[in-house]
């Protein structure tokens, strides 16, 4: 069910909360706020990506949810994932007890709502949704991994039924679940739309898989590309010429020679398609908006007057780019350690200061001819045409360009530089247009699950060799915090620890100049413990009669299941007085068939016998009430005024332990295993021989107006040894 609320303030925070059946179910209250406008003085949001439910806890939910305090909290994607069991075996570390629903890939609309469904049970997801507004966009496993615009590589079209139907499903899940609104064309894959948050911030948010995207180039030739452009080559006797000449290779000269000539053309021909791709990747005719999307976003950007423009977006804009020997080596999956030290030393001696004509000749050479290839087609790499299109009209709008990215499960921040060679009308090539703040994951793995323990000689590789990455990331999860100000921005990295000793989060400070806003500041790393949350269980008038026995059980079940969340750092369960009413029919000791539950429950508590004299039940004037209190595990008391029903001595032997003579076999109760509080009565100086309360309690901490049950100063204190009850 979606609601849209109308004749609300700009600008305002709002708490809301649903009931159904006349009231008798009402939700948590949720919190949310108006888009501001005119003049605004900061605005704070919360940025999130890739949200795996069986590979980690979503402990940035969490986090963000008990800060509170943002405007939006932004989703660019991958808020839950299509995978069923061992479709991504990396990210299934809580599979058995999270589970899968349902239990295989998601390919129908059953499918995609269960998911969604199963998602929005977590706790911290619940809470994370009511703390503030939502702003969200699919990336690709809302549908189905590397997602482009006529397919997926995790569809089979045809086994899986059709990438339209697929599509149509996932799209129509997606907008019954999150808060977004259709589309004014009618067409759900549309979703890019703008948010204004007054003169500040223009928030637009980019749909980068299904509207235009064309499908992914893979950056390494197959075996069979190789070997068709091969066959190309071997079929003309010129091109056969000109490449023996190129590479000093021998001409075939009979066709007993082919064979050998094909295969020495082997390396050249897959480092010439591998040369082709990254052109086509970064200057082809090739589109990851598609025409009519990017047209609306220049127009956007051209006609907001806020002082920053961001992008909401999926995937990494910057030019991420690594050693193309290293970067083969990582796509096989085995990398030699002595290619990882040829390209790691200059950019290790580099980063530690040393200028760069102070390496040795070897050091440079390396260095110079690395031939740095992106790392990732599914990127902006992979479309570098609409990207250098986004940068250059930033800057022939004089805009200041902010890009938030997700997808890579890991942080990073670049300077986004321009690519196109200089020519007129263009900004130079290398020109800063502006600052990309990408998000770690929530939970999906990142690097260091695929290379562990190598995640910092991956970092310094892709900081020495990638042009405008500034700050990396590869071990943690978590999320950004950004805050805009006309001053500045100050976008806050919370990396979430892990391991003994730890702090619960790490946080990375960046922060850019409003004056200077292609310059990053990285300030220095601090640390943060997670929110303390005590969970407050509190019941009352626990007097156990007929349907508080028949409940207890169940009443047990739920205390401990609340105990037992991990969302509460600890739990205190405590009642608020009233715990038993003495009486012949009101107590649970009148009750023959509880005695042997009973006697089981205090036996496992006290660490007796059950079946002993220790747990003889036979007084009924509330300490059976009392053992069901201590079976449920409450951990203080208010004192009541049924507690008094008998007087206060009586009060005292019910709650306090009963030895009689002959030890423990002579145990004829326990008392109470939780203390019972009072602010407001003291029986200190009640005479021993009155109460055992009075050996019990104190008057230290009461406040003026306390009850004080003082024989001497209290004219209406009634002796407990008299046959009147003290009311």
């Amino acid at each position: 069910m979606k609601l849209i609320a109308t004749g609300l303030q700009a600008g305002t925070e709002y708490f809301y909360r649903f009931t159904t059946n006349a009231g008798a179910a009402i939700s948590p209250v949720g919190r949310t706020k108006t888009l501001p406008t005119g003049s605004v003085n900061s605005v704070r949001l919360a940025l999130f990506s890739c949200s795996n439910i069986t590979a980690d806890p979503f402990y940035a939910y969490d986090k963000v949810a008990r800060k509170g305090d943002f405007d939006a909290l932004v989703h660019v994607g991958d808020y839950i994932y299509e995978y069923g069991p061992g479709g991504y075996s990396a990210a299934e570390s809580l599979a058995a007890s999270v589970g899968f629903e349902p239990n295989g890939e998601l390919l129908t609309l059953a499918d995609y709502r269960a998911r969604y469904a199963q998602y929005h049970r977590q706790n911290s997801l619940q809470s994370a949704r009511a703390s503030a507004p939502l702003i969200a966009i699919w990336d690709d496993h809302e549908t189905a991994n590397d997602a482009y615009k006529d397919g997926a590589q995790n569809h089979t079209e045809g086994t899986e039924g059709t990438w339209s139907d697929r599509v149509t499903a996932a799209l129509q899940a997606y907008y019954e679940w999150m808060p977004i609104r259709e589309p004014v064309s009618g067409n759900r894959k549309e979703a890019y739309r703008s948010f204004d948050f007054g003169n500040l911030v223009s928030l637009h948010m980019l749909e980068t898989r299904l509207t235009g995207r064309d499908k992914q180039i893979a950056l390494a030739p197959t075996s069979a590309d190789v070997q068709a452009r091969i066959g190309q080559i071997l079929s003309n006797s010129t091109l056969t010429a000109s490449y023996a000449s190129t590479y000093g290779l021998t001409p075939p000269a009979s066709q007993s020679d082919l064979p050998t000539f094909g295969a020495a053309l082997a390396t050249p021909v897959a480092n010439e398609l591998v040369y082709a791709n990254v052109v086509e990747m970064y200057s082809g005719n090739r589109t990851l908006l598609g025409a009519t999307q990017l047209e609306w976003l220049q127009n956007e950007m051209a006609t907001s007057n806020a002082t920053y423009q961001v992008l909401g977006q999926q995937v990494l804009m910057g030019n991420m780019v690594m050693p193309a020997e290293l970067l083969l080596e990582l796509a096989g999956g085995t990398v030699n350690p002595a290619t990882i030290a040829k390209y790691l030393t200059p950019v290790a001696k580099m980063a530690a200061g040393m200028p760069f004509n102070s390496l040795n000749a070897t050091e440079q050479a390396v260095y110079t001819n690395a031939n740095a290839l992106p790392y990732n087609e599914d990127a902006w790499d992979g479309y570098g045409k609409d990207r250098e299109t986004i940068l250059q009209t930033a800057l022939s709008l004089n805009k200041k360009l902010f890009v938030f990215s997700g997808d890579t499960h890991n942080a990073w921040s670049n300077q986004l530089k321009t690519m196109s060679p200089t020519s007129a009308g263009l900004a130079p090539q290398g020109t800063v247009a502006g600052i990309e703040l990408a998000t770690p994951g929530v939970s999906a793995p990142g690097i260091e699950k695929y290379f562990p323990g190598q995640e910092d000689i991956l970092r310094q590789l892709f900081l020495g060799y990638s042009p405008g990455l500034k700050f990396a990331n590869l071990a943690n999860r978590g999320f950004l915090d950004v805050t805009f100000t006309p001053e500045k921005v100050l976008a806050k990295y919370y990396l979430k620890q892990t391991g003994a000793g730890q702090k619960d989060w790490k946080v990375q400070p960046i922060e850019i100049a409003s004056a200077t806003p292609t310059t990053l500041s990285i300030n220095a790393t601090t640390t943060e413990e997670n929110d303390y949350r005590l969970q407050v269980l509190h019941a009352s008038d626990m007097e156990a009669d007929v349907i508080s026995l028949e409940t207890a059980p169940r009443f047990a079940a739920l205390v401990d299941k609340l105990e037992d969340s991990t969302e509460v750092d600890a739990s205190v369960t405590i009642a608020a007085g009233d715990t038993f009413i003495p009486g012949a029919f009101l107590s649970a000791g009148n009750d023959a068939t509880t005695k042997d539950s009973l006697k089981l429950a205090l036996g496992q508590l006290f660490g007796f016998n059950a079946n002993g004299t220790a747990t003889d039940l036979r007084e009924s004037a509330g300490r059976p009430d009392i053992a069901i209190l201590n079976a449920i595990g409450f951990d203080a008391s208010c004192i009541g005024n049924h507690e008094f029903d008998l007087g206060s001595t009586e009060f005292a032997s019910i709650i306090l332990p009963d030895v009689r003579s002959g030890g423990l076999s002579k145990l004829r109760h326990y008392g109470a295993s939780f203390p019972y509080l009072s602010a407001n009565l003291d029986f200190s100086a009640v005479p021993s021989t009155e109460s055992a309360l009075a050996a019990r309690t104190t008057s230290a901490s009461l406040p003026v107006f306390r009850f004080r049950a003082n024989p001497s100063t209290d004219s209406t204190y009634v002796s407990t040894n008299a046959t009147h009850r003290m009311q």
